[in-house]
């Protein structure tokens, strides 16, 4: 049984530096991050609207958003001030979180009493707006409480910067005569921000004077990593890596919100796999070798306590892992998505499948060629990793058209995430690359006629690239028929 460890970790800069950013097609602007300014940017592009836009960051300071991982299509939230977009990237090889928060124009009303101002929350104005004596509709409408009841208040801003306040004198819920207005004065406000003071004698008994505050648009922007703690140490000859990051900012980081990472340091080395979809919750296990982890304590002095836990089971955090990571990838592949069918001669109007195939997901291979003894199927085996495009590209255009998986659907189907490959399989077949798509008996024999054509590849055994729908349905069908004929009668 595998021994608990012990990391000795580094932290990685934590801080969060803001600037604004200028309106122009979304938000364009640069944010301080580790000692140099970095370019960000939030824009609609073509095809999209600012309900789902892209967030970029020049991660590699080479001026553009064309570097890996440098773009996210993000949706927005709305918070308490306005829009927020949020995405995971890589910057400087370390997990950093961008948001852009844009807060729209602010008009408010207060009262004020004996020179101060009472902010609180002022009920709202019947919708539909209120006519003012030029027949226009008031710019700003709100009620303010008043000792004999409310009193609705309107206000009207012109071009030059100047404002006129009007008051309900006679309750009727209207401001369309003229002696209910008064200009407003201008007053002093914060920086980049308007406020106007104007004051009504006798209303309903009382002497009322408001202020009116106006807050321009705008738009912020902030990098910060939240929070990271990094460490190596050699164990059984190989150096290995654990990557710890604090989301929720408690200094905990073993909660759910929080994300770990633990592996072989060569595979650390790929920064750009890295990101918040490949890493795991907190409190979830990270498999390495067929040994599931866990990280049980981060200590003030830096030190990180992983043990093994051998309850955990492969199979199905495997499976939520695939899936938490497909639906990241769904957003990315949606960029560009009309072009690439296009290139790749996919018929966007060929149906999909009503029903997801029914892959097993595993760290080894013997698993399933035992479950296709039994079933007496073929085998299809597909080595992915969560980083790659292509992997992604097949399981979203091709794994998802119905005829295939309706063929599929013959098959003892299994995929092996490389990352977590716990014995030799992948060498076993020559891997040299990602994907790899393979076709076998129970045996584990590659489903190779011995009188195929060179020169029609859709009767080939293996597969290391992307394939579209109607192609892949080919050498679907070439499998079967050789496994047809090389099966016991």
């Amino acid at each position: 049984m595998a021994r608990p460890l012990g990391f000795d970790l580094e932290r990685r800069p934590p801080a969060t530096l803001r600037q604004g950013l200028d309106r122009a097609d979304g938000a364009f602007g640069r944010v301080r991050w580790a000692g140099r300014e970095v370019l960000v940017a939030l824009y609609a592009s073509e095809g999209s609207s600012m309900r789902m836009p892209l967030l970029c960051v020049d991660a590699d300071g080479d001026g553009t958003f064309e570097g890996q991982g440098e773009q996210r299509r993000v949706t927005s939230h709305s918070s308490d001030r306005g829009q927020r977009w949020q995405a995971e990237l890589i910057v400087d090889g370390v997990p950093a979180r961008l948001e852009i928060e844009r807060v729209p124009l602010l008009r408010r009303v207060a009262r004020v009493s004996d020179g101060v101002r009472r902010l609180q929350v002022l009920e709202a104005a019947p919708s539909g707006g209120v006519l003012t004596p030029g027949g226009t509709k008031a710019d700003l409408l709100a009620r303010v409480s008043l000792r004999a009841g409310t009193l609705l208040v309107g206000a009207l801003f012109d071009e030059d910067g100047s404002a006129r306040v009007g008051f309900d004198l006679d309750g009727d819920q209207r401001l369309d005569r003229t002696a209910e207005w008064r200009d407003a004065e201008s007053v002093s406000a914060q920086p980049g921000e308007r406020a106007w003071r104007a004051s009504m004698d006798g209303v309903r008994g009382e002497d009322v004077t408001l202020r009116i505050e106006e807050r321009p648009a705008r738009t912020t922007g902030s990098l910060a990593a939240p929070g990271a703690l990094r460490g190596t140490l050699t164990a059984g000859g190989r150096t290995l890596a654990l990557f710890l990051l604090d989301r929720d900012l408690d200094g905990a980081f073993t909660a759910h919100e929080d994300l770990w990472w633990f592996g072989p340091l060569e595979r650390l080395a790929r920064v750009h796999e890295l990101t918040a979809e490949t890493m795991v919750e907190g409190d979830e296990p990270v498999f390495v070798g067929g040994t599931a982890w866990r990280i049980r304590i981060v200590e003030a002095d830096g030190t990180a306590h992983l043990t093994p836990d051998p309850e955990a089971e492969a199979a199905s955090y495997l499976a939520r892992r695939h899936e938490r990571v497909a639906q990241s990838w769904v957003r990315r592949l949606e960029v560009g998505a009309r072009a690439f069918r296009e290139a790749n001669d996919i018929d966007p109007s060929r149906p999909r499948a009503a029903e997801p195939v029914a892959w097993r997901f595993a760290t080894e291979l013997e698993g399933a060629l035992a479950a296709a003894r039994t079933a007496r199927k073929p085998v299809f085996v597909v080595f992915e990793a969560d980083w790659c495009q292509w992997c992604q590209r097949l399981a979203h255009h091709t794994f998802g058209d119905a005829e295939v998986a309706d063929l599929l659907a013959r098959f003892v189907c299994v995929r092996l995430n490389y990352e977590f490959l716990s014995g030799h399989d992948y060498e076993r077949y020559g891997g040299s690359g990602l994907p790899l798509l393979l076709f076998m008996d129970a045996g584990g024999r590659l489903l190779e006629r011995p009188d195929r054509d060179p020169c029609d590849p859709c009767r080939g055994a293996v597969l290391t690239n992307f394939e579209a729908p109607h192609v892949f349905v080919g050498r679907l069908r070439a499998a079967l028929t050789t496994w047809e004929g090389q099966k016991p009668r």
